[in-house]
């Protein structure tokens, strides 16, 4: 269960952060510009099809939930890919 949850905004870029014994990639950070990672909840939507963008630079808005282990997942709600900024899905 999550002790906190707020909303969140952040810039940054869409990297792989743990892989399967095949070498695909399961779960995904965005990393940001202050060297900070925050784990896409890829249980929703908007999760999921942003781990379509590895490398890609991005802006997302959401809810930060962080455990009790103080790790930070983020809730994606939506985002903007930043050589795309019309686009906001």
């Amino acid at each position: 269960m999550p002790l906190k949850s707020r909303l969140f905004e952040a810039m940054g870029i869409v990297v792989p952060a743990e892989w399967d014994p095949e070498g695909k990639p399961f779960a995904w950070v965005i990393s940001t510009y202050d060297e900070k990672l925050y784990r896409i909840d890829t249980r929703t939507p908007n999760g999921l099809a942003l781990c379509s963008f590895p490398g890609r630079k991005i802006r997302v808005y959401g809810y930060l939930n962080e455990g009790e282990d103080g790790n930070h997942q983020l809730t994606v709600q939506k985002y903007a890919l930043l050589d795309d900024l019309e686009t906001i899905r």
